[in-house]
């Protein structure tokens, strides 16, 4: 993000350990509700307010313009659960294991390894199939966790980009 008038490192920090616990909280609770499909709720939980606060960053002005910064957190958190439940749903779709409809399988899951070069699919895969948190990925990978987390936002921001022009 540029430097800018939105740009405020110490007011943001200051909302991070404000609310960080509390996001976590609403995070586990959101992800327990959806179904209890991770081996580790609480983990999960953590990257996904993780993302929240990298989202956060990146969008500043947003989050400061806001009549209530703490509900757009709030907000956001509730997108970036229903993003992680859009990702598992879509990828379990393409590897077969739960059909839309007959009809609509197998060309779901054409389009969705169409988009994805065969690496970004398998760390996917992993990610929201078989529920490796981004530390151990990134581990096995070689990676660090920021890198690894990265490669995953790329990833997931051209899937969408894809996806839509269909």
């Amino acid at each position: 993000m540029a430097h800018n008038d939105s740009f405020d490192e110490p007011r943001f920090e200051a909302l991070y350990r404000k609310l960080y616990p509390d996001l976590l909280r609403c995070a586990e609770i959101a992800l327990r509700t959806g179904g209890s499909w991770y081996v580790s709720v609480a983990g999960r939980a953590e990257e996904v307010v993780q993302e929240l606060f990298a989202f956060a960053w990146e969008h500043q002005a947003d989050l400061w313009s806001s009549a209530s910064p703490t509900g757009w957190l709030y907000r956001v958190l509730r997108y970036k659960v229903l993003e992680l439940r859009f990702w598992r749903k879509h990828l379990i779709r393409a590897a077969g294991e739960m059909p839309a409809s007959p009809e609509d399988d197998f060309q779901q899951r054409a389009e969705i390894t169409s988009i994805l070069t065969p690496e970004e699919y398998e760390i996917l895969r992993k990610l929201y199939l078989e529920k490796y948190t981004y530390e151990e990925l990134a581990r096995e990978m070689g990676l660090k966790k920021s890198a690894l987390a990265m490669r995953v936002k790329r990833s997931k921001e051209r899937f969408v980009k894809q996806w839509n022009r269909h």
